[in-house]
């Protein structure tokens, strides 16, 4: 089954936003790991390289996170000049939390 370009908007419409989404709550989850593990070393008192080399180890997954988001920031961005192209999309910013690509849903 071929995809129209309708049925295209409505979907990315829905999972661009949400990809965004659980790219933050990733981040979220990661930094209260991070916060709860350093809390622990410290309340713990728990030295040793083990202890430093898990903190890194999130950092880096954090860090990765937050390059996910910067690369479905430009996704989104190239997503919404593709819909101007087609003629269903507008010049106008996306709002935050907001999808580049117009709802369909409601049409």
């Amino acid at each position: 089954m071929t995809m129209t370009v309708n049925s295209a908007l409505a979907r990315l419409s829905r999972q661009v936003p949400q990809a965004e989404g659980d790219i933050d709550q990733a981040l979220i989850s990661l930094s209260s790991l991070l916060t709860t593990m350093v809390t622990a070393r410290r309340d713990t008192a728990t030295t040793g390289s083990s202890s430093h080399i898990a903190v890194q180890q999130v950092t880096k997954a954090i860090e990765g996170l937050v390059s996910a988001s910067a690369e479905m920031a430009r996704a989104h961005g190239s997503l919404r000049k593709i819909s101007v192209e087609k003629g269903v999309g507008d010049l106008e910013e996306c709002k935050p939390g907001a999808s580049a690509l117009p709802d369909l849903r409601a049409a």
